[in-house]
């Protein structure tokens, strides 16, 4: 996998830890110990003590409380975290390290205990005692959940003669026993409980047990010495279910119904009632009755206070409510004055009255009523004025064209045509106005209650601006005036000052043309441009990528830049292209370079090597090849990435005597080895043959193997077809192991790989090399060899192995490999369920798929995808909660 992928995992994780509440617990030691002699070190662990849902990563910063003690030299990652780990650890020595570790292999995702997080190599520097201290703690389970952590920091003494003790003994007992024991806020355990190496002095001790109010106290540790402390727990009484309810009522003596059954008459208590939602009802003759929901408190007394309303007498009378506008008019009720308004008049018999209003300067308002006892009667006087006499005249005025503004002796009157009732008699001052048009003004005299007419004919101001007309042949090309572009041809530009302008006249494949014009006010201006096509490129352009980029890139022998780069305008013909980067093999490719067009040059660099190879073949081929006694595969054989030295290479063919010879291996090449095998001439005996055992380095157990090449390729584990490249192979004999790669069209590659157990070994990237000859798979070597052989066989037994030559059609399908935040979620491609991540989805038919992932609690992620036969696709899924439910709480 690469490296971007993996700092986007740690990334993650970190994220996920900050971001996802705790949902478990565990307690985090650090071991504590000693270091007989200064300047000797020794290892500390950090354990979790349990983790019932397995590990999916941790952070954690560990720390020593007195650096001149000692140092931490070394961060030794646990054969759980993988090879190599997945995480980032602090540079050592360091008197403190920010230590973070991802499981990526799944080693952990089963419940574990007493399970070692991280070890630490710590020298000690002087004669005395340090704390090994954890913080910063965050820590996921294999579900992606954080799990809260208690921490229990360990001491670490340094040279033969132990620090002065400081710390006494607390010995913690209860009544009752099995309570959880807490010393400065820190868990200890359940009583009765000895606490060791607490430092003399004042500490805060709480003893808690369910069911028992906790008890908390002040405790003085001597030191040397065990300080006994008893803890009398008190115990919580159970919760009561009733209570009471206590009815008044105003004026008292009213029945009291509780949930429609009587009770009694106020003031009235009512114990042992349930603790919930009762409905109580008060009623008294003459009264309305009162009803209400109370809630009764469980081991209380809920009182509830009810103020009766008395029930009035049936009214005789009514009332007349009398407003006018406007208002403080004198209002009579059957001609007897009874105020101005607003007017409200009580006490009025039942039955028709006349009510009369009136105010001076207006027609006075009568209107007969009627007055309905208990109930109030609204009155609403609109006085009309008496009106005045007529002194004022009417201005009917038009105009030509209308929609002209009117002013009236500088008030505005609204557009033409309109008229204005209500003018004063007398001389007035009208003027009309409109957009283009020269104002009009003229006095008008008007006469009072007569109406005078006035005809406006108004006149078109002279023009002051020009306009140009703009034509090109072809047209659609864009027009500018003055480097402001106007639109697209033909085009006709209004509103132009008078005087000189430029027009130019753009289009794609065209010349630019340009002129200069003189605009006059009224007059239109116009331009005919026929446009000139462009002459076709003499050039072309290069463009240069690379893998890794960042890589100079030279253009017949000339720097030009780093890729990614175009480079523009090349001459036409055979150019050199070279890349090269530091670290890396330098890149060199010839081109045809053609007018008008970009040649494309992507190039994967290939690092700069640190082993080398050995090509070798036989005469004739076929022969089996050892490499310091281990099987590669047959001649002819590249095998790749060995570490630079010396090997013995040993060739056995049937039929043929054995070959062996030493041969040197330097980094960067390639060893040629060509052996010209000898036939065996002297007749040999017929006795049973013992097979050439094939020698193996063996461990016990079984692990994982990932290897990567490009193109993928098919793997042959010790002779037998075990799977693809880019994918994990699983239950590989744990061990120094003989990896070949094979695909059609490409050179035999085999190399040594050394299998770790419970874990999965990951090889370098592998190039292959393409081959002109036919395409030589691999022997397949059957996994038994018969030790015995019948007598009835025939004395001459052929030694030669048969070649079993399958037919390799190259891959005919894709993989998947899915990453998510958080991780554990459900992978469905094409609608079927495929697997939680993070996760490796093979056998994908090449073509476009749809994936969904999903989790309780985040939104579905759905996308499609494409697979390419051979190739591994990566996703990256960012879950986006689900908060639907709160926002509708808030709707």
């Amino acid at each position: 996998m690469k490296d971007i992928t993996h700092k986007l995992a740690i990334i993650t994780f970190i994220l996920v830890c900050i971001s996802i509440p705790a949902v478990s617990g565990t307690t985090l030691t650090a071991e504590g110990g000693t270091i007989a002699v200064v300047g000797n070190s020794a290892n500390f662990s950090i354990i979790a003590d349990s983790l019932p849902n397995g590990l999916s990563g941790f952070s954690l910063t560990a720390s020593l409380s007195d650096p001149s003690k000692a140092e931490i030299i070394e961060v030794i990652t646990p054969s759980w975290a993988g090879v190599p780990p997945f995480g980032i650890l602090g540079s050592v020595p360091a008197d403190s390290v920010d230590i973070t570790l991802v499981d990526l292999y799944l080693n952990a995702d089963h419940p574990v205990t007493n399970f070692t997080l991280i070890t630490l190599k710590i020298r000690g520097d002087a004669v005395g005692s340090t704390g090994l201290r954890i913080s910063n703690v965050d820590i996921q389970d294999k579900e992606g959940f954080p799990i809260s952590a208690v921490i229990q920091n360990g001491t670490i003494i340094i040279g033969s003669t132990p620090p002065p003790v400081n710390t006494g003994t607390l010995y913690v007992q209860s009544n009752p026993t099995a309570a959880v024991v807490k010393l400065d806020g820190l868990y200890q355990g359940t009583s009765p409980l000895n606490i060791t190496n607490v430092s003399a002095g004042d500490h805060t001790l709480r003893v808690e047990k369910t069911g028992y109010y906790p008890w908390e106290n002040l405790v003085t540790v001597i030191a040397d010495i065990t300080n006994p402390v008893t803890a009398s727990l008190v115990a919580i009484p159970p919760a009561p279910t009733t209570g009471t309810l206590d009815v008044r009522s105003n004026p008292t003596g009213a029945d009291v119904r509780l949930d429609g059954t009587y009770k009694g008459l106020t003031n009235l208590t009512i114990p042992n009632i349930s603790a919930e939602l009762h409905t109580v009802k008060v009623e008294k003759a003459g009264y309305y009755p009162w009803e209400d929901t109370v809630n009764v408190a469980a081991g209380g007394t809920t009182v509830v206070n009810v103020g009766l309303t008395a029930i009035p007498p049936t009214p005789t009378t009514g009332t007349v409510n009398v407003t006018s506008d406007p208002s403080g008019a004198e209002v009579k009720l059957d001609t007897i004055s009874q105020g101005t308004t607003p007017l409200q008049i009580t006490d009025v018999s039942q039955g028709i009255h006349t009510i009369r209003v009136e105010m001076a300067g207006y027609q006075p308002f009568i209107s007969p009523i009627e007055v309905n006892a208990g109930q109030t009667t609204y009155v609403t006087a609109d006085l009309d004025p008496i009106p005045p006499a007529i002194v004022n005249g009417t201005i009917e005025i038009q105009s030509n064209p209308t929609g002209a503004n009117i002013t009236l002796d500088g008030f505005s009157k609204g557009m033409t045509p309109q008229t204005i009732p209500d003018v004063s008699g007398g001389i007035h001052t009208l003027r009309l106005e409109k957009s283009g048009y020269v104002p009009w003004e003229e006095p008008v005299i008007v006469f009072a209650n007569e109406t005078t007419t006035v005809y406006a004919e108004l006149s078109l101001v002279p023009p002051t601006m020009g306009s140009v007309a703009v034509e090109s042949d072809p047209d659609g090309a864009n027009v500018y005036l003055d480097e402001e572009l106007e639109g697209i041809s033909p085009l006709a530009v209004l509103d132009v000052a008078p005087g000189p302008h430029i027009v130019r006249i753009e289009k794609t494949g065209y010349l630019p043309y340009q002129k200069d014009i003189t605009v006059t006010a009224g007059g239109i201006t116009t331009v005919i441009a026929a446009l000139t096509p462009v002459p076709p490129p003499t050039t072309g352009s290069v463009d240069v990528d690379s893998v890794p980029d960042g890589a100079n890139v030279y253009l017949d022998g000339y720097l030009v830049g780093m890729t990614p780069v175009l480079i523009p305008d090349v001459e036409p013909g055979l150019r050199t292209v070279r890349i090269e980067k530091d670290g890396y093999e330098p890149y060199e490719i010839a081109i045809a370079v053609l007018p008008n067009q970009t040649e494309f040059v992507n190039q994967t660099l290939v690092p700069v090597p640190t082993t080398g190879n050995l090509d070798i073949s036989s005469v004739p081929t076929g022969a089996s090849v050892f490499l310091e006694g281990v099987l590669q595969g047959p001649t002819p054989l590249f095998i790749v990435n060995l570490e630079p030295g010396q090997y013995v290479v040993r060739m056995e063919k049937s039929g043929y005597q054995i070959w062996n010879e030493t041969f040197n291996v330097t980094t960067g090449d390639t060893t040629i080895v060509n052996a010209v095998l000898v036939p065996i001439t002297t007749p040999t005996p017929t006795p049973t043959p013992t097979p050439t055992p094939i020698p193996t380095t063996v461990q016990e157990g079984k692990g994982g193997l990932l290897v990567l090449s490009e193109p993928i390729a098919t793997v042959f584990i010790d002779g037998k077809e075990r799977g693809i490249s880019g994918q994990v192979i699983d239950n590989v004999q744990a061990g120094t192991r003989a990896v070949t790669l094979f695909k059609p069209g490409y050179k035999l590659v085999s190399f040594p790989v050394k299998i770790n157990p419970a874990r999965a070994t990951v090889t370098s990237k592998i190039i292959l090399e393409p081959d002109s000859g036919p395409p030589i798979p691999p022997t397949t070597i059957p996994t038994t060899i018969p030790t015995t052989i019948p007598t009835t066989l025939p004395t001459l037994i052929p030694t030669t192995i048969p070649t079993i030559i399958p037919t390799y059609p190259g891959p005919l399908t894709g993989s998947l490999f899915v990453y998510s935040v958080p991780w554990g979620c459900s992978v469905y491609i094409d609608n079927t369920y495929r697997g939680v991540t993070p996760g490796l989805y093979s056998q994908l038919v090449p073509g476009s798929h749809v994936l969904k992932v999903s989790r309780t609690g985040y939104v579905d992620s759905v996308r499609s995808f494409n697979v390419n036969a051979g190739d591994v696709t990566t996703l990256t899924i960012i879950m986006v909660p689900d908060i639907s439910g709160l926002v509708a709480a808030f709707l």
